[in-house]
């Protein structure tokens, strides 16, 4: 794995917003055009996002309470609901047309039963302006192939499937992300990504958190835009 120096110059992205935009409107646009993904190196950022392990892990613990809280309470509302299989299609351009959104935090294509679009909009303004995503490594594997960068969330959202690449630092917020997802559905009793609540995914976000040496600013675990079935938080966990 390369060096944070070695590193830097890749891994901190911005994103050239129109500020008119309203803020219902959907993040992704039909063509792309107005999210545009940058090189920028942005020290303040990358200090901003740096979470103590321990506070990272109380949240977690904190999380986990609070679904089992909040599950007793809505668990009526939760045995009604039934999961929504495939919703979003295979595509980017099918899933668009079901009424599905990309969420960036989660990589995910998710129809409007899962898809939170406070969290979303939230993520965009906070989490958005540092981060690449590239579709393969260099030779030694050990950084970017920088022939290989993906421009725009467009871009980044047709890829369902494939395995993409980006750094510990988006991983870290992704992670966060989800967590918050993971509350919001148990306290709306409401659906959720299947992707997020797995034992799988917990050990992803564990293996970042207790990690206490990984460098942030270097290359981390492929990444994979999808399109995950919508079902109720007993279902999921």
């Amino acid at each position: 794995m390369g060096t944070k120096d070695e590193l830097g110059t890749y891994t901190t992205l911005r994103g050239s917003r129109d500020s008119s935009r309203n803020a219902s409107e959907d993040p992704l646009d039909q063509d792309g055009s107005t999210i545009v993904l940058h090189s920028k190196r942005s020290k303040t950022f990358m200090n901003s996002l740096i979470v103590p392990t321990l506070l990272v892990l109380l949240l977690l613990s904190i999380t986990q309470i609070s679904l089992l809280t909040l599950r007793r309470g809505t668990s009526k509302t939760l045995s009604s609901m039934s999961a929504i299989t495939n919703p979003c299609g295979s595509t980017a351009h099918e899933a668009r047309s079901r009424g599905c959104k990309f969420d960036l935090g989660l990589a995910k294509w998710l129809p409007p039963q899962c898809y939170n679009h406070e969290l979303d909009s939230a993520y965009l303004s906070n989490y958005f302006q540092p981060f690449e995503f590239y579709r393969a490594l260099d030779s030694d594997r050990s950084k970017p192939d920088l022939n290989r960068r993906i421009l725009t969330i467009e871009e980044l959202s047709r890829t369902n499937g494939d395995v993409l690449y980006s750094t510990w630092r988006y991983h870290m917020t992704h992670c966060m992300h989800a967590v918050k997802y993971i509350h919001a559905a148990a306290k709306e009793g409401r659906r959720l990504p299947g992707s997020i609540c797995g034992i799988e995914h917990t050990e992803h976000c564990e293996r970042i958190v207790l990690n206490g040496t990984v460098d942030l600013d270097a290359v981390g675990e492929g990444v994979k835009v999808g399109m995950p079935d919508c079902v109720p938080l007993d279902m999921a966990c």
